[in-house]
């Protein structure tokens, strides 16, 4: 889809109106907002006190986010409205604003819009479930064809969209026409920008980037989209971190403070960090020695995790719904039944982690199901999820040439480890005393993403002492990388698993035909020996040939890795005689399948739209709450001057009439202030005369 200029410049002016009637009502009353301590939450401090590390980071989760930040030698968690973790849900309400035709939503995140996914709301308001996004990770950086197998699992319509017509999410209203695409990108841009706020109020200064965590079996396209994420959301990103090694360095950060900063055990440690969230599952096998985390290999899946559990749940839910009432429809194909089904399955999940039995009531229209499900049936339902998991687990340690004997510590992160079968299941693999559970399986991915962050951005006076002075973190490719050959067939360049930063041999290969005047070089991502079943990367060509018989001609390439954010240069050189002849460079920085500069632009400013909005919100309530104050403490002043008790009466009574009509209609602040003004200075004068 072309994206129009007029409709960038004009939501781009939208934002630019909105910060510039924010800027000057504060500029006319600076010392009252000061007063009610509220220019933090409009204009960033310039503080510069780096005992908080001006870079966080953070875990971009399937289910639930959470960020995190280097403070005083110590990782701080940052909380965002009291909660250290925030579920990854995004819910889009139709607003009664038009920009050239296009309807704009209003943005709901984290807490508030789980609440939109209650049954009984969705019943009331079906928009919901259209609008309400969640899980937008399994979606990011993924081709149509790619999601087809799971996409019908999701309420909401995953449609066609973007430049390259990627999966995305149609947002719908009751006026069809105004339907709008959004992408995976401008989803999660959201729930970053939530994160990236929290962390400006939490440190006292303006966020300078982050480092954001992905699974270890992400390809190139989608640590690209996920970037793109954070540029729509404001931030820039200053390195791309592999879940399981950001778990690593929690541990590596835990030993280090348990011993006394004397870096935790002595010698190197074979390590295996088994990660299973909530849509996701990671294992990788790394190497820890006194700060140094050398990641050995790695593998996962994008099919396992929590969801997928309450999915087999709500599957034999459903079964025994139908038995009750064999008349009725599936109840998962209907995605208001799906929710509620969903819901009560993870409900039952839940309660059977601490409980033998749990009682299920689903009320679906009258049609009732009241049944009972046990930990066993549940465990037997997941049997072959967690056997899918364990034999991953088994080829990363192949992949690594060692075996279970060989690992010292098996560290558990992601929420899906808490469930009992998970846990007995890994530890009768590795023995109970190899075990870590002492680590927030829910934040021990952001505290390494936070440690990560601060190595990269403090100085290192600032490191002496701890953690941060001895760490050096080297990762491995997720997969392989090559090109495509004859017969439909790729040559591997670079193995998975090689260590980043990494740069390949120079591999040659000869023209296959008289007089070739070029060659087409596709870049491949894949474990697939057959070209077209792995993902195309790239593609590009080397022309300039000289003429001359097949074979004569040779294309020697080259493949470069950085372990910043794990992006691609490929080199391709044209030789002859010996002789070089013609060289071309492609930089894989913008990978096929990710948005253009003229959609990201777009997609950032409409998110600075919301974060106006949420600050303009923020200024208004607690100024409501100053005006009602001051209200009260007027109204309990005593005022002998006659003409002076009328003006305080009148002061009250409206001052209380403007607060009870404003909650039916939008406040101007500028209105809210002046009246905040007016009784303060009625309070003044009734000081003076006491």
């Amino acid at each position: 889809m072309t994206i129009k200029r007029h409709l960038v410049n004009s939501i781009l002016k939208m934002t630019l109106d909105t910060s510039n009637n924010i800027a000057t009502i504060m500029n006319h009353n600076a010392e009252l907002l000061k007063q009610l301590s509220l220019q933090a939450r409009l204009v960033r401090s310039d503080s510069t006190n780096m005992k908080c590390c001006p870079v966080i980071g953070i875990d971009l989760g399937t289910t639930y986010s959470c960020a995190a930040v280097w403070k005083n030698n110590e990782i701080k968690i940052i909380t965002t409205t009291g909660k250290r973790t925030i579920p990854s849900v995004v819910s889009f309400i139709p607003s009664n604003e038009e920009e050239d035709g296009q309807l704009l939503f209003d943005v709901i995140v984290g807490e508030q819009a789980l609440k939109k996914l209650n049954a009984r709301t969705v019943r009331r308001h079906k928009h919901l479930v259209s609008n309400t996004i969640f899980e937008s990770k399994r979606l990011i950086g993924l081709t149509m064809d790619e999601v087809k197998d799971f996409k019908s699992r999701f309420p909401f319509e995953v449609v066609a969209g973007g430049d390259n017509h990627d999966a995305a999410v149609q947002l719908k209203t009751t006026k069809s026409q105004n339907w709008r695409v959004i992408s995976a990108e401008e989803i999660s841009a959201n729930i970053l920008s939530v994160l990236k706020r929290s962390a400006e109020e939490f440190s006292g200064h303006p966020i300078q980037g982050a480092v954001i965590t992905v699974p270890a079996y992400f390809g190139e396209r989608q640590r690209q989209a996920t970037i793109d994420a954070c540029i729509i959301a404001g931030l820039e990103v200053k390195a791309v971190l592999n879940e399981p090694t950001a778990a690593a360095l929690a541990y590596a950060f835990t030993e280090h403070r348990s011993k006394n900063g004397q870096m935790g055990h002595s010698g190197k440690r074979q390590l295996l960090v088994f990660d299973l969230g909530g849509g996701t599952f990671d294992v990788t096998i790394l190497q820890h020695d006194h700060g140094h985390v050398q990641v050995v290999s790695t593998g996962g899946s994008g099919g396992l995790g929590g969801s997928y559990f309450d999915r087999a749940l709500a599957e034999l839910l459903a079964e025994r719904y139908m038995e009750q009432h064999p008349d009725a429809d599936n109840p998962l194909d209907d995605p208001i039944t799906l929710i509620q089904f969903m819901d009560a399955a993870r409900e039952a999940k839940m309660d059977l982690s601490h409980s033998y039995t749990t009682n299920v009531f689903i009320d679906n229209d009258g049609d009732e199901l009241e049944t009972c499900v046990t930990r066993n049936t549940f465990q037997e339902l997941i049997a072959p999820l967690i056997e899918e998991c364990i034999q991953i687990v088994q080829e990363a340690l192949s992949d690594a040439s060692i075996t279970f004997n060989d690992l010292d510590d098996v560290i558990l992160i992601g929420g899906s480890t808490n469930i009992p079968i998970v846990r007995e299941t890994v530890r009768s693999l590795f023995g109970n005393e190899k075990v870590r559970a002492d680590i927030n399986a829910d934040e021990a991915v952001a505290m390494g993403a936070a440690i990560r962050a601060a190595h990269g951005a403090l100085e290192p006076s600032e490191k002496k002492g701890t953690l941060l002075e001895h760490l050096k973190i080297v990762d491995v490719t997720p997969s392989n990388l090559g090109i495509k050959v004859k017969g439909d067939q790729m040559d591997v360049i670079v193995p998975a698993n090689s260590p980043l930063p990494f740069v390949s041999e120079a591999i040659r290969y000869r023209t296959t035909v008289d007089d070739q005047q070029s060659t087409k070089i596709d870049i491949l991502e894949g474990n697939n020996k057959q070209a077209s079943k792995n993902r195309s990367l790239a593609s590009f060509v080397v022309s300039g040939f000289p003429p001359m018989p097949k074979g004569q001609i040779k294309v020697s390439i080259v493949i470069k890795i950085d372990d910043k954010y794990g992006m691609l240069d490929v080199e391709a050189t044209c030789i002859a005689n010996d002789q070089p002849v013609t060289q071309d460079k492609v930089k894989i920085t913008k990978t096929r399948g990710v948005l253009s500069q003229d959609r990201i632009q777009l997609a950032r400013t409409q998110v600075q739209i919301t974060e106006k909005k949420i600050e303009l919100k923020n200024v208004l309530g607690n100024a409501f709450i100053a005006l009602q104050d001051a209200i009260v403490k007027l109204k309990e002043s005593i005022v002998k001057d006659v003409q002076l008790k009328k003006d305080v009466d009148k002061a009250c009574k409206d001052g209380m009439k403007f607060i009870d009509e404003s909650k039916a209609k939008q406040t101007d602040l500028g209105d809210l202030l002046r009246w905040i003004e007016w009784v303060r200075e009625l309070q003044r004068r009734v000081d003076l005369m006491l």
